[in-house]
């Protein structure tokens, strides 16, 4: 799952389709982790804030996935911020 560009709390259309994102890894059965593969300048920490959020909602922790991390080229602020899972 990627987290390109900016990370924003208000950017809607981000921030349902990473929340899409998120649902569907945790229904799907044939998913045994997930990867957040970050490539990011920064933007509001608030911001994944809510993708832990939305991991956590999901329960895909509940089902044992593991959930990683990693940043590629670039991960500043927000960016660089791990969602407190």
């Amino acid at each position: 799952m990627s987290v390109l560009g900016m990370v924003e709390e208000g950017d809607i259309h981000c921030r349902n389709h990473r929340r899409r994102q998120i649902e569907s890894t945790a229904r799907d059965s044939s998913v045994k982790a997930t990867l957040l593969d970050i490539d990011s300048p920064g933007g509001l920490v608030s911001g994944m804030a809510e993708t832990a959020a939305s991991i956590e909602r999901s329960g895909m922790l509940k089902t044992g996935k593991p959930v990683f991390a990693v940043i590629r080229s670039y991960g500043a602020s927000a960016g660089a911020r791990s969602p407190p899972l």
